[in-house]
């Protein structure tokens, strides 16, 4: 007969096994110095508990797969070890942790983060090489709260949608041993977006809803009231309408109109074309304008729009996403026309270059903080002139970028794209590589730049284990002399960027913050790069679990059960024979830290 098997709930809280975690981690903690980095920055007690123990429970959030602050407290609480390594832990309580987190400015964290990348630059293991890639780019966050400071309705190209959120670049250092996150940042808003932001609070006092024609009116006039006449009225939707635009002239007011896709018009030949149609027309180089700060191609057409009259139709494309709009004008001079475009466009512009000036600084900080990579690997994205050029002033040796379609080069004598001078090559001019095992052909020519100078441009033909072609592009980089394999091989290594990523949102806790104060954001967010940062380095400083991941490592290795023993002047932690045979403890740098066993 089977034995009787009975289930009961328990009386209490179930005591978890004390687990390796919070020891390992804290002994790396210690290794780095990190207690006296943070009474180096001035971050002292709150409520009587030091802020070295408040910040390390935090460091634990991504360790222990936390949800919120609230869940973080409860397994601390539950934690055995943490318990006997810091004795206020019976005096910890979210509000504290909070509070200590909303009283350190973003400078703080940005410095605390940057220093301990700057100690660990100090073992070979973790120390960054000129041979290196510093890597730049940013992701969305999306969040529901409104009311959370700095928030952006945003949009997200991988999930193709729009949505309240954060843009949060940031940089990353690889070579072909190892890499991990470096610093980051929050993406603010302009001074045109923080005045936008003003207005719309005062429209909505007003009780005005800009999607009535006879509300955005009144609010043209508040405006002009006020000493602040718009300098361009933008209809767009319901809002591009014979009334609004007859009104805004009547104010003196210049207006753009934005075409919703189902508007039907009239062309100069008086027949009926919808905006899909115009939208369909073809455009090359020998029809079209170039807007080239903005990068689009601009067709001209003329035509009219009922309740309006004569206009002009600005059919745009972004030259490297392919994407249209049409733009509507009243009928004049068409360099007029395009001067009312380009100010809108440059309101547009004006988002984009906060980001461009962010990553600067971030790619700028991470030199000042010990970083030896003399290469920069971004998106195509970050190809803008006056960016590169400032990178390279901030002691970087050469820019990786992938080509864009709407970059003009001077090639034996003529203006070309990349996609032109490409067409110039033959088989011949191409060469095998292997990169990680992974076949391409790349050939390369020298350009010149109009504002860069002399650049390499490097073409990439990738193949499949069939050797049969999967992808080709182009590369740039500022640096003439540099390797093709080289350049292909920097422009590989920006994907530990998106890996390192995906490691901090499945394993990290990066979305997992739901704050109002905008330090109490920025510092989460520093303690998930410290994590990811701290978690690798536990990997590259025992070579006996460096093959495993990161995921394995935080679920296996610092999880491990240990037992516990408390004498006269000292807590033993003693882990299984078979762990320490397998494993070992990691090894901090020589002479500070664990020998390995």
């Amino acid at each position: 007969m089977s034995q009787v098997v009975i289930y009961q709930e328990a009386a209490g809280e179930i005591p978890e096994q004390p687990r390796a975690r919070s020891g390992l981690l804290r002994r790396l903690w210690e290794g780095l110095g990190i207690p006296h980095l943070l009474d180096r920055l001035g971050v002292s007690k709150y409520s009587g508990l030091t802020a070295d123990a408040l910040l390390f429970v935090y460091a634990l959030f991504g360790i222990v797969s936390a949800r919120s602050i609230q869940h973080l407290i409860v397994l601390a609480g539950n934690d055995a070890l943490l318990q006997k390594l810091l004795l206020v832990l019976d005096r910890l309580n979210d509000k504290a942790l909070r509070y200590l987190l909303k009283r350190i400015e973003p400078d703080t964290y940005r410095a605390f983060l940057g220093e301990t990348i700057h100690v660990l630059q100090d073992d070979p293991r973790m120390a960054s090489r000129p041979d290196g890639v510093t890597i730049g780019d940013d992701t969305i966050e999306f969040k529901s709260g409104a009311k959370m400071p700095g928030i952006q309705v945003l949009f997200k190209a991988s999930e193709g949608r729009y949505n309240l959120g954060y843009a949060i670049p940031s940089t990353h250092y690889a070579d072909d041993e190892k890499d991990y996150p470096l610093l980051f940042d929050i993406r603010r808003r302009s001074e045109a977006e923080e005045r936008a932001v003003a207005q719309e609070r005062e429209r909505q006092a007003l009780g005005l809803d800009l999607r009535k024609t006879s509300d955005y009116l009144r609010w043209v006039d508040h405006q002009i009231a006020q000493g602040e006449e718009p300098v361009l009225a933008v209809l767009k939707a319901a809002r591009f309408n014979g009334t609004a635009v007859k009104g805004v002239e009547e104010r003196d007011v210049p207006w753009l109109g934005i075409s919703p896709r189902n508007r039907v018009y009239l062309d100069a030949q008086g027949k009926q074309v919808a905006a899909k149609q115009l939208l369909r027309r073809r455009m090359n180089e020998r029809v079209c304008l170039q807007l080239p700060d903005s990068g689009r191609y601009v067709l001209v057409e003329e035509g009219q729009v009922t309740g309006v009259g004569d206009v002009l139709f600005l059919i745009t494309q972004e030259v490297a996403s392919g994407e249209r709009t049409l733009f509507v004008v009243r009928h004049q001079e068409v360099e007029q026309a395009l001067a009312l475009l380009d100010t809108y466009l440059s309101w547009e512009q004006a988002e984009i270059e906060t980001k461009l000036h962010q990553m600067v600084e971030l790619l700028t900080q991470a030199r000042t903080y010990g970083i030896q990579s003399e290469t920069a690997s971004l998106d195509r994205w970050y190809y803008v002139s006056w960016f590169i050029l400032e990178v390279l002033a901030a002691g970087y040796q050469r820019v990786v970028v992938p080509d864009r379609a709407d970059r003009h080069y001077l090639y034996q004598g003529q203006e070309m794209t990349g996609a032109q001078i490409r067409a110039t090559l033959s088989p011949d001019d191409f060469e095998p590589a292997v990169y990680k095992g992974k076949k391409c052909r790349l050939a390369s020519r020298i350009v010149e730049h109009e504002e860069l100078g002399r650049v390499k441009l490097v073409f990439v033909e990738e193949f499949n284990k069939k050797d049969q072609p999967t992808r080709c592009y182009g590369l740039m980089c500022t640096d003439p002399d540099y390797p093709d394999e080289l350049v292909y091989r920097a422009h590989k290594l920006r994907w530990k960027i998106e890996e390192g990523y995906r490691e901090m949102r499945q394993h990290h806790g990066f979305g997992a913050f739901h704050s109002r104060d905008w330090n109490a954001i920025y510092g989460h967010l520093t303690f998930v790069f410290l994590s990811l940062l701290l978690t690798i380095a536990i990997r590259r400083f025992n070579r006996r679990i460096a093959t495993q991941t990161l995921g394995w490592i935080k679920e296996h290795y610092l999880n491990a059960v240990v037992e516990l023993q408390e004498v006269a002047d000292a807590l033993i932690v003693r882990f299984s024979q078979g762990f320490l045979q397998q494993f070992g403890l990691f090894q901090l740098v020589p002479g500070i830290g664990y020998v390995d066993w």
